[in-house]
């Protein structure tokens, strides 16, 4: 039986560290920045500085826009998953809430139900060329959300 750990000194014993993160907590807590900043941005009704309607769900799938914000519990799932199949550096994670912000802060874009699984994606995308040392080529990514790479080739390429 492992000896416990007495905790006299007031210190915080975790298990995570910056070598070794616990990936479930960071995925959640950029979820739940991304789902906060997608609630407050639903109330105010802003309106984007370009045109950015290719990131749109309904843009790609030519279905009715998805007006229901989804659950934190569905934007963690879909971070993990993302996350899980890609095996990409948990760093990236980080960066890519960095490029999302950035991203939506130079458009004047909100996030909204029906842009934010693109609008993470493509800035994944970014993010994950840019840290890892080796690098998705853009045929990986269709693997994770085939529903906008191959949209986003037509409107990014030509």
């Amino acid at each position: 039986m492992p000896l416990r750990r007495c905790n006299s000194t007031s210190s915080i014993y975790s298990n995570s560290s910056i070598l070794n993160p616990c990936v479930d907590l960071l995925y959640y807590a950029v979820s739940a920045m991304l789902c906060c900043q997608m609630l407050r941005e639903g109330e105010s009704n802003k309106k984007a500085k370009l045109d950015v309607s290719f990131f749109n769900e309904s843009y790609f799938t030519k279905q009715e826009p998805e007006t229901d914000f989804p659950s934190l519990e569905n934007m963690f799932d879909f971070l993990r998953r993302i996350f899980k199949v890609g095996q990409f550096n948990p760093d990236c994670c980080i960066v890519t809430l960095v490029y999302t912000n950035r991203l939506l802060g130079l458009s004047g874009m909100a996030l909204t139900p029906d842009n934010w699984k693109p609008v993470v994606i493509g800035c994944l995308v970014v993010a994950q060329k840019v840290w890892d040392d080796t690098p998705l080529t853009n045929v990986d990514f269709t693997i994770l959300y085939p529903k906008a790479i191959y949209s986003w080739h037509d409107v990014f390429i030509y």
